[in-house]
């Protein structure tokens, strides 16, 4: 069930629309160079990058509930639940604006995705996936101008986004976002289950419930090869495959 989050219907004043949301377009032009003076200009880049994505202005939100058939924080069922299945390690190179990913006949979700450009590092269970690029995560900002094209009129109206100017269409966004959600970060590694739909797309099972940091062993292990566990960023759960057993990478 989906609602829209406004105790008096879409009443936005001055003070909402001028909302700083950091989230949306990142595009980071790095290339990897050998030199330092390399390194500092990619990562001045993505500052600048950043600091343009935290002036979004937001008109409302919509938020999803789910209704699970099985407990989703437990890793192994987010496996049993899907198919063309996958575990992997990634490294976030960027994170684009939402959108609407085209429908066909068995695909076909009224939600927009958040591509998110990643390295595959390694793959940890599943499906062998080190040759993708670009994985979507459900939610995210999507502009109000590309919205209208997937609504009818009447619900345009009810929205009141009908009454926006042209420009405000194009540079306002409406925030699509659910109870379980996580932001990853450019530049920052995360462990991720991930899943193809029926158009050949790799999402994130469930959003933040899918996504997984490792945990830093202590120093005083005395094993000769500590294990570094791998820890979901919401519940703080072990990682696990599809039957129940632990997941873990060697350091």
């Amino acid at each position: 069930m989906r609602k829209f989050i406004n105790s008096r219907w879409f009443i936005i004043s001055i003070l909402c629309l001028g909302t700083l949301i950091v989230y949306g377009s990142l595009s980071l032009k790095s290339k990897q160079n050998r030199d330092n003076k390399a390194t500092n200009r990619v990562a001045t880049e993505i500052q600048a990058t950043t600091e343009d994505i935290e002036n979004h202005q937001i008109y409302g939100t919509f938020k999803s509930e789910a209704s699970w058939a099985t407990d989703p924080t437990e890793p192994k069922n987010l496996l049993e639940i899907t198919e063309n299945n996958a575990i992997l390690k990634v490294k976030v190179k960027s994170i684009g604006e939402a959108l609407f990913l085209e429908s066909t006949e068995d695909f076909n979700d009224p939600n927009p995705y958040t591509p998110i450009e990643v390295i595959v590092k390694n793959s940890l269970y599943g499906e062998k996936l080190d040759k993708i690029n670009t994985i979507y995560l459900k939610g995210g900002h999507i502009k109000i101008y590309d919205l209208m094209k997937k609504l009818d009129q009447d619900t345009i109206e009810k929205m009141g986004i009908d009454t926006l100017s042209e420009e405000d269409q194009k540079t306002m966004y409406v925030s699509y976002e659910t109870d379980y959600d996580y932001s990853l970060k450019p530049n920052e590694e995360y462990v991720l289950i991930v899943a193809k739909n029926p158009n050949n797309i790799y999402t994130v099972v469930a959003n933040g419930y899918g996504i997984f940091k490792e945990e830093k062993p202590s120093t005083n292990l005395k094993a000769a090869t500590p294990k570094i566990q791998i820890k979901n960023v919401l519940t703080d759960k072990n990682l696990t495959d599809s039957k129940g057993k632990e997941l873990s990478i060697k350091k």
